[in-house]
């Protein structure tokens, strides 16, 4: 469970590093836009996924 904490506070990094990044984009017709914004979402699913697999581990855990 600690190495999943740690995957989803440095996908949290992450995330906050390229919502920054979007914010800074003026132009949202741009390539950079694009890119940082695909790149955002594959973030957010990642750290979806991860906060996922810690709420089973958090559950297996209290059945035992």
């Amino acid at each position: 469970m600690n190495e999943i904490a740690s995957d989803m506070e440095r996908e949290q990094s992450t995330f906050e590093s390229l919502s920054s990044q979007l914010d800074d984009i003026t132009d949202q017709s741009s390539a950079s836009f694009t890119s940082v914004s695909t790149e955002l979402i594959k973030s957010q699913n990642w750290l979806a996924l991860l906060m996922s697999r810690n709420m089973m581990c958090l559950d297996i855990v209290r059945r035992q």
